[in-house]
Parts: structure tokens; C-alpha cells; sequence
């Protein structure tokens, strides 16, 4: 099986089963919950804009056009971003 060319973060809610992933930052910028272990050994950072666009031009052409409804910001919180940078 070949690998997608762009970045998608280990998380996948059943409920966005459908959505195309975008990863915008990776790892937690908490990262102190007991409960989870997803990204104890992962630094957090955020993806620089020009990053994330590349991987929407590269899973566009991924799935060839495919027409998702809906797209679902991967990783620990992707609300850290700027409002402006999430929107462009």
C-alpha cells in the first residue's frame, strides 16, 4: 500500500470518517493529561501555512478531486493556530 503524499496526525474520529484529515499543527500544546498517550513523546508545533497549503494541493490531487464536504484540523488543537492563518 502506498503512503499519502501530505501529512495526516494519528487520529482519525469515527465520526470524520468521511472528512479529508489536514494536519495543522502536531503533538498537544498541554501534553500533561494522564489519560492519553498520544503524543507523550511528540514535541507540539505548529505547521506553517505555506506547509498546510502544499498538503491541500497534494491531497487534492491524491484523490483526484474527490469532493469532501467536510475537513477535519488534525492534531492536538489546532484552535492555537491565528484565526488569520486558519482561514487563509
Amino acid at each position: 500500500m502506498n503512503s499519502v503524499p501530505f501529512e495526516m496526525g494519528p487520529i482519525r474520529p469515527v465520526d470524520e470518517a468521511d472528512s479529508l484529515l489536514i494536519r495543522t499543527t502536531r503533538g498537544c500544546p498541554w501534553n500533561r493529561c494522564t489519560f492519553c498517550s498520544l503524543y507523550k513523546n511528540m514535541k507540539f508545533s505548529l505547521r506553517s501555512v505555506t506547509e498546510i497549503k502544499k498538503d491541500i494541493i497534494a491531497a487534492k490531487e491524491y484523490f483526484n478531486g474527490h469532493p469532501f464536504e467536510t475537513c477535519f484540523l488534525q492534531d492536538g488543537d489546532s484552535f492555537v493556530m491565528g484565526t488569520k492563518d486558519l482561514i487563509e
